[in-house]
């Protein structure tokens, strides 16, 4: 006799399966035979001129170096808005926000969850802006090598055993740095779950021992084609 055990009550976090009712189907197709090609050529069209802005600002700056007054100034109103509209043709129409964010003096560290897709870095950078701790992998991407140098983020090589004590030095570093102008934004799960429960923070962004405010994290679109783990 098989003895079956009821649901848990919280999903495991590395699962998500998409199930898809009929007319979220032909939503799909429909969406996917109309609007999709003219999303694709836009962003092909509009992908140059993003790259452009997010590598101008950077241009002679050395890693670990804040960017000027009048290089922040171009980020905020033009590389911003040039990744907003990214996210735009990806698919987030509308970003609504809640709450208020405090200064970056009175809370430095940002923690978002639950993290469950790669545009949630993009989001960082398009809607609230800050700086990032990201894997060192993304610094072999062309592309996303700009965003994290315009952000002014901070590589963590996930391989290294004792990644942990230089992330803490290099975080500490950075809140207490005079020129620091943004938060430092983390996403303390360190990988993608389903958005549905959190995984184990990673204790990375909390050793510096500064004031944390959290930031959830929602996405009401349906189906939830964006999660980044099955």
């Amino acid at each position: 006799m098989v003895r079956r055990f009821p649901e848990p009550a919280v999903k495991n976090p590395c699962q998500h399966s998409l199930t898809l009712s009929p007319l979220e189907t032909a939503e799909v197709v429909l969406g996917a035979l109309t609007v999709l090609p003219l999303r694709i050529i836009a962003l092909l069209a509009f992908m140059p001129l993003t790259w452009l802005s997010m590598s101008i600002p950077v241009i002679g700056v050395r890693p670990g170096q804040h960017l000027s007054p009048l290089r922040r100034t171009f980020v905020v109103n033009v590389t911003r808005n040039c990744v907003r509209f990214v996210l735009f043709l990806c698919g987030f129409l509308w970003v609504r926000t809640t709450g208020k964010r405090v200064s970056h003096w009175d809370a430095p560290v940002n923690v978002a969850a639950p993290h469950s897709t790669p545009f949630d870095g993009f989001l960082s950078g398009g809607v609230i802006y800050g700086s990032t701790l990201f894997c060192r992998e993304v610094l072999d991407n062309f592309f996303t090598r700009p965003i994290m140098a315009v952000t002014e983020g901070i590589p963590v090589d996930r391989e290294d055993r004792g990644a942990r004590s230089k992330v803490a030095e290099q975080v500490d570093n950075f809140l207490s740095s005079p020129g620091r102008q943004t938060h430092l934004m983390a996403f303390p799960e360190g990988t993608c779950g389903n958005g549905k429960s959190l995984m184990c923070f990673r204790r990375g962004a909390f050793l510096p021992g500064k004031a944390v405010q959290p930031i959830a994290l929602d996405f009401h679109g349906r189906p939830p084609i964006a999660v980044w783990t099955y």
